[in-house]
């Protein structure tokens, strides 16, 4: 493992980094970077979906030594450019945005597009997903039997850190993979075992308000896009319930922060082409997908527009790798 890391550290010095950013052609591309939200330094969250606020600040730094950071609307106006550009986006809509996010957006003047799930910031309740990552945050080991529902049993707190996360994205997967109502049942069953259980001293993952949008709504540097109304993933249902969920979330976001909303995320990053003429067709002027590359001009579509991940447990060596390997 030593040497792997010190293999990744050398190619990513910023001699070999140029070499591999030259050969991927990514000066001729715009770089759409992924996150969900930033969480406190000192805070044990085992979750990758939550990345730590000075992680966050070295990468902005760095980024912006090599790329233009834009927002969205740039891209669209002019879908190619003579110095590599960077978008920063970030799904869902958890507290996070407000409390660390935004400082940093004012202080540095750092454009970020922010695709809303608005079901859970309209009714103020967490997502299935993110009621499972809150439970999960056990403060001591913690064992889970799915049996009844046709999974395994689970153990989580026997390690921190990725190791931990590695089991609860496991158990994420499964669930994910689970009709609605079985979904449903197996959520009461971890709540009946884990709900009760200590947890580990964290700030949960929760909704913002709409009058937290409202607030990230006023910043000029913050476009707000819709990520659909309840986050099922849309080529699963019908084309009719897809339509409708995404509907419904531009109708409410416009209608909280007062504007058009024209940039849209396919929740999970699932979609088929239907689905583009769906987004297409309801007014938005972009779609982004969760495909792990560079977006090209005159190749992709902004209709399934390539974004590439970053998460809590991304080194910056990997952080940096993951610009260059699409």
């Amino acid at each position: 493992m030593a040497l792997k890391q010190w293999a990744l550290r050398w190619a990513m010095s910023d001699r070999w980094w140029l070499h591999w950013q030259r050969r991927v052609g990514a000066s001729n591309a715009t770089t759409v970077l992924t996150y969900h939200t930033l969480g406190d330094d000192e805070e044990p969250m085992d979750a990758w979906t939550v990345v730590k606020r000075d992680a966050f600040l070295r990468q902005v730094d760095w980024l912006r030594k090599h790329y233009d950071v834009v927002d969205l609307d740039a891209v669209v106006l002019a879908p190619s450019a003579d110095r590599p550009r960077v978008v920063l986006t970030f799904d869902d809509g958890h507290t996070g945005w407000l409390e660390q996010l935004l400082p940093i957006v004012k202080a540095q003047a750092l454009p970020v597009t922010l695709y809303v799930a608005t079901g859970h910031i309209e009714s103020g309740e967490p997502y299935w997903f993110d009621r499972l990552m809150n439970l999960a945050q056990t403060a001591n080991q913690s064992t889970l039997d799915l049996r009844e529902h046709g999974l395994e049993t689970w153990t989580v707190g026997a390690q921190v850190g990725v190791a931990n996360w590695l089991v609860i994205s496991g158990l994420l997967e499964r669930l994910k993979a689970l009709e609605e109502t079985e979904r449903h049942a197996c959520m009461q069953t971890i709540e009946a075992q884990w709900g009760p259980l200590p947890k580990r001293s964290i700030r949960p993952l929760a909704p913002l308000t709409p009058q937290n949008l409202k607030e990230l709504a006023a910043s000029t540097f913050v476009t707000l896009g819709s990520h659909s109304d309840d986050h099922r993933l849309l080529d699963r249902i019908s084309l009719a319930q897809a339509r409708r969920s995404v509907e419904a979330s531009k109708q409410k976001l416009s209608h909280w922060i007062g504007r058009d909303v024209k940039h849209f995320a396919f929740p999970n990053g699932n979609f088929n082409a239907a689905l583009v003429n769906c987004v297409r067709e309801l007014g938005f002027s972009t779609a982004a997908t969760t495909q792990q590359r560079l977006f090209r001009a005159g190749e992709d579509d902004l209709f399934s527009l390539p974004r590439i991940s970053v998460g809590r447990y991304d080194s910056m060596d990997r952080f940096k790798w993951g610009l260059v390997r699409a």
